[in-house]
C-alpha cells in the first residue's frame, strides 16, 4: 500500500473548490493538506513546506496565475503539479503543457479521480526519472515533449505497443509513428495502468507492452501487431488464449 503520510498542497482560490478537495483527500487517507488561494502566498510558503504533490488552479485570480506560479515553484523545487482546469482556452492550456505537469484533471471530479492523479504524480515523479523529458498526461492520450514548450498529443487508442529501450522507451503508433521517450518502461507502464485505458495494455515480455485491441494475429507465442511481430514470455502470459476469445 503507497505510503500517504506527506504533505499535498492545494492552491485554488475558489474556497468551496478547495473544501471539497481537502474533504475527499482526507477520506482518502492523506493526513496532511495545506491549502493557499494565492500563488504569492503559496509561493512564500513553498520552500520551508516542501510538499510532495501540488494541486494548482490553472486560472488563479491574482497577479499570479496558475501557470505563473509553476513557472516560479519550478525554478526552484521539483515538485509533480497536478493543474485544475475548467473550460481551459487553448492559449492558457498550451502555457500550462509548458510547465511540464504530471496531469490534468478536470472539474467537477470525483474521489477515483483525485485518487489516481496522486497516484500518478507520486509514480512519475517517485522513480527516479525526475529529470528526464516529462510527459504530461489527460484523460484520453499523452502529451509527449517535442522540445521547449511544444508538445504534441498522443491518444491511448493509437498506440500500438510500448518497446523498451535501455533507459528509454519507444511508443508505436496505428499511423506508423514512433516516438522515442526518456523515461523507462516501468516509468510509463505505470502511468498507463492508472488511467481509464488501463485494461487496454498488458505487458507481455520484459521489453514489451501491448495494446489488446491492435492485435491482429496470433504465430506460437509472438504477437502480431500490423506488420510487427512481438514475442511473449510465459513469465507475463503463461497462456495466449486468457487475452482473446479464441473460436
Amino acid at each position: 500500500m503507497q505510503n500517504k503520510d506527506f504533505t499535498i498542497a492545494i492552491v485554488e482560490d475558489d474556497l468551496l473548490i478547495s473544501l471539497n478537495l481537502v474533504d475527499r483527500l482526507e477520506s482518502l487517507g492523506y493526513p496532511k493538506i495545506k491549502t493557499f488561494q494565492s500563488g504569492e502566498e503559496f509561493l512564500a510558503q513553498v520552500g520551508t513546506l516542501k510538499p510532495k504533490v501540488v494541486i494548482m488552479d490553472i486560472t488563479l485570480a491574482g497577479d499570479l496565475d496558475g501557470v505563473d506560479t509553476v513557472h516560479s515553484l519550478k525554478r526552484a523545487l521539483d515538485i509533480p503539479v497536478i493543474f485544475l482546469t475548467d473550460h481551459t482556452d487553448d492559449q492558457t492550456f498550451n502555457r500550462a503543457l509548458s510547465t511540464a505537469p504530471a496531469s490534468f484533471m478536470n472539474k467537477p471530479f470525483n474521489d477515483q479521480q483525485v485518487a489516481r492523479n496522486i497516484e500518478i504524480a507520486i509514480t512519475t515523479y517517485g522513480d527516479g526519472d525526475n529529470s528526464q523529458v516529462p510527459l504530461s498526461l489527460m484523460e484520453n492520450g499523452l502529451y509527449v515533449s517535442r522540445g521547449e514548450k511544444n508538445y504534441e498529443q498522443v491518444k491511448f487508442q493509437d498506440i500500438t505497443h510500448i518497446e523498451a529501450d535501455r533507459a528509454y522507451c519507444k511508443l508505436y503508433t496505428a499511423k506508423g509513428k514512433t516516438e522515442t521517450i526518456a523515461r523507462s518502461m516501468k516509468s510509463v507502464y505505470q502511468l498507463l495502468s492508472n488511467t481509464n485505458a488501463r485494461e487496454q495494455f498488458v505487458q507481455v515480455h520484459r521489453s514489451f507492452v501491448i495494446n489488446k485491441n491492435h492485435i491482429t494475429g496470433i504465430e506460437g507465442r509472438m504477437l502480431k501487431i500490423g506488420s510487427n511481430k512481438i514475442q511473449t514470455t510465459e513469465k507475463y502470459i503463461p497462456d495466449l488464449k486468457q487475452l482473446f476469445l479464441i473460436v
